[in-house]
């Protein structure tokens, strides 16, 4: 499994236009197969700032989505709207445990 964190400090003035771009993202990127979750959230304590938290099956998986046109039509629109290149890390689980 593998999880990515991204980080996207956004400009002020399109705030709402990210979200509403993020959103059909979203709605999107759960749909596909080898998506396990696919979260996006404001958050609250940083101005600006949006998170996404998504879960892959693999990597396989991650170059299929990056891959969609509609990924690559996020990346082109968003570009505009951001104070700063996005903060994406990638995490590899090799195993998990439930609490």
């Amino acid at each position: 499994m593998k999880i990515i964190i991204g980080k996207w400090h956004v400009k002020h003035e399109c705030i709402d236009d990210f979200i509403t771009l993020s959103k059909q993202a979203t709605d999107i990127s759960r749909k596909e197969a080898g998506n396990i979750s696919f979260t996006f959230s404001e958050i609250k304590t940083d101005v600006n700032m949006f998170l996404f938290f998504e879960e892959w099956k693999g990597q396989q998986a991650i170059d299929f989505h990056v891959s969609q046109d509609y990924f690559k039509e996020f990346m082109l629109k968003s570009e505009r709207m951001l104070l700063s290149k996005p903060a994406i890390t990638i995490y590899d689980i090799e195993s998990q445990t439930t609490l």
